[in-house]
């Protein structure tokens, strides 16, 4: 990330990121997230994992 700048993101999603992010797992009222902060690369999957693996499923299925 440029400059240092900060990222948050869902909980659920994976998160790929190098060696010089800094990440924490942050919580605030109701909401969890993940904090990656640093220059670097951060990698974010936009569906969680758990509906991604539905989508697979449901396609998969219609193919046979």
């Amino acid at each position: 990330m440029p400059g240092g700048l900060s990222l948050r993101v869902d909980t659920k999603c994976p998160v790929g990121f190098s060696s010089d992010i800094d990440y924490a797992i942050e919580c605030g009222g109701n909401l969890a997230g993940r904090a990656c902060r640093g220059h670097g690369t951060v990698l974010v999957q936009r569906l969680p994992f758990s509906r991604l693996a539905d989508r697979v499923r449901q396609n998969f299925s219609a193919v046979r």
